[in-house]
């Protein structure tokens, strides 16, 4: 069996964000770093008061899946830059049903 490329597994993380916020219940951030190397993805219920500084830090992950000149990572194998995206892809994919707390 083939393994995902890294391009298709971003693009599924990304897809599986932008099917979380049609949902209504989440806002699914997605933050790519394609140049160093890393993606940072978190959840918002989407009743969240933007403007409230004190809301508490919400559910997030950051994986890496490439090593740079900048950030460099030498001892990341791409088995394992997979095993991060895959993962993370599992991570998002929780929320495409997941009630937001209130």
């Amino acid at each position: 069996m083939n393994k995902p490329t890294t391009e298709a597994l971003v693009l599924q993380i990304l897809s599986a964000c932008l099917l979380i916020n049609t949902q209504g219940k989440w806002h699914a951030h997605f933050h790519l770093v394609a140049h160093c190397g890393w993606v940072d993805v978190w959840m918002e219920p989407s009743d969240t008061d933007y403007q409230d500084t004190s809301r508490p830090r919400p559910p997030s992950k950051y994986v890496t899946f490439t090593g740079t000149t900048r950030h460099p990572q030498s001892s990341l194998t791409e088995d394992e830059a997979c095993q991060n995206l895959t993962e993370l892809l599992a991570w998002v994919q929780g929320y495409l049903s997941m009630e937001a707390a209130a």
